[in-house]
């Protein structure tokens, strides 16, 4: 898929998931679930979505080169990161779903570290819960994504959301910090 196009597909699916949450604030959640679900990227039916609720997300633990390791971090770019995500989901529809790292909305950089750093990984071979699969979930991730141009700094750490097959969500979702830094290896 060449990276405009891409570009283009994000871009439709962060300005729907923010028209459906400012519909939200406004009390107009019917009209934009409707509008959300003939976006073209919608996955579920609308039977199996009507009452989805979002997925619960447990934990995240960062893995550098197969070692489990406390935020914050740096790292390097020829690091191996992993992220083990500890979740739960009811309707056990994550499969398809999408793991999702952005700025946070509060950082006074965050419009120029979004364009960044703000990437979305397809869930696959995902169980209905890391609980009951006997491990989290785990998402490799290329450091090179996450390596900032020199003098942009983060003053708030990224943040990790989980999105079912359904995109949508009713009810309170949960958001969880990811704090580590990339940078380049210095011979």
């Amino acid at each position: 898929m060449k990276k405009e196009h891409v570009k283009h597909l994000i871009t439709v699916f962060l300005i729907t998931i923010a028209s459906v949450f400012f519909a939200c604030q406004r009390g107009d959640d019917d009209k934009d679930v409707e509008k959300l679900k003939s976006n073209p990227s919608w996955e579920g039916s609308p039977e199996e979505c009507d009452h989805d609720h979002s997925p619960d997300l447990v934990e995240v633990k960062l893995l550098i080169n197969g070692v489990e390791t406390d935020m914050p971090v740096t790292v390097l770019t020829t690091d191996e990161i992993q992220l083990a995500i500890e979740y739960s989901d009811g309707e056990c529809n994550l499969e398809g779903g999408t793991v999702v790292i952005y700025a946070d909305p509060e950082d006074p950089k965050h419009y120029e570290l979004d364009q960044l750093i703000e990437h979305f990984y397809t869930i696959e071979n995902i169980g209905c819960s890391s609980e009951e699969e006997g491990h989290p979930y785990y998402q490799s991730i290329d450091p090179l994504d996450y390596l900032l141009p020199e003098g942009l700094v983060r003053a708030l750490p990224m943040l990790l959301r989980l999105f079912d097959n359904c995109m949508y969500t009713i009810g309170s979702y949960n958001i969880l910090p990811l704090d580590f830094t990339v940078v380049k290896e210095t011979i």
